[in-house]
């Protein structure tokens, strides 16, 4: 058992290593892969079970680094064959159920194919509260009829005049936003980049209230912000979940004020420095 429990701590080891270190990624993805082959991955559906289960965890509370994603398919394209071998159609939907952007990846990839099962449980309230209805209205389109939009489209009333064409209200954008998995909105995406320069000028050009909090976003996929429903999540914590120094200090500056709630966000965004002011301040 604790040579188990060894090998196990070597692969969320390595598979860390993997999504941290930029400059050897070609090195600590073949090591990766030489201890899942010492797993037998390939061999045994539940190794493989626990393994995808740890990935998804990861990818739901992992600091992403630019290329996190990219990362995360390149592992899961290796084990496709193995994927598409021991599980079915509602499994693998289990298994990736609580990441939109990997439930995103596997139906892109033709492992998952929606159906009316899958259909209503992303429908189910939980899923709504975290609008994934709206980030797969491409492949919940075919089962829109009266009896669907009546029972779980209520909240689409009044939003999409044609009910059974929803498909046509997307953005141009659409599908390139929901890739990328984050708010899509301008001033998020100059937060996340840390661009002090262009978020001053946008706030000032646009009259931004720098004490307002966050849209929602249909594109969104960091589990921890969708939890938050958007109803509270201010810049200064975006700018912490980032990591964003740059424009953590301004707002701080600015007379922002440092709350505990800082700290969930802080953690995520593993900037010494953010922590550090936490400290400094006192904030419990």
């Amino acid at each position: 058992m604790q040579e188990y429990l060894e090998k196990i701590r070597s692969v969320q080891n390595n598979l860390l290593c993997f999504l941290d270190d930029l400059k050897n990624a070609e090195e600590n993805y073949q090591n990766l892969l030489a201890i899942l082959e010492d797993l037998h991955i390939h061999d045994d559906k539940n190794e493989l079970n626990s393994f995808l289960r740890l990935i998804i965890k990861i990818s739901n509370n992992y600091h992403r680094s630019s290329n996190f994603f990219d990362k995360i398919s390149q592992i899961l394209q290796y084990l496709k064959a193995d994927i598409q071998k021991y599980f079915s159609n509602h499994e693998i939907f289990n298994i990736a159920k609580s990441n939109k952007r990997i439930l995103l990846y596997f139906t892109e990839e033709k492992l998952i194919t929606f159906d009316e099962y899958i259909v209503q449980k992303i429908t189910s309230e939980k899923y709504v509260s975290m609008l994934y209805p709206q980030y797969f209205t491409p492949e919940i389109q075919p089962f829109i009829n009266e009896k669907w939009f009546s029972q779980y489209f209520k909240e689409f009333d009044g939003i999409f005049k044609d009910k059974y064409n929803i498909e046509k209200y997307l953005s141009e954008n659409f599908y390139d936003q929901r890739k990328i998995g984050e708010n899509d909105a301008k001033i998020c995406e100059l937060i996340r980049k840390d661009q002090i320069k262009e978020f001053i000028i946008f706030i000032n050009t646009n009259n931004y209230d720098i004490k307002t909090t966050l849209s929602p976003s249909i594109y969104e996929t960091n589990n921890f912000l969708l939890k938050q429903k958007f109803k509270s999540i201010t810049l200064i914590e975006y700018a912490a979940f980032f990591g964003s120094i740059q424009i953590f200090k301004y707002l701080q500056n600015e007379g922002i004020n440092l709350t505990p709630s800082l700290w969930f966000y802080a953690i995520h965004g593993l900037n010494p420095e953010i922590i550090q002011i936490l400290e400094d301040k006192h904030i419990e």
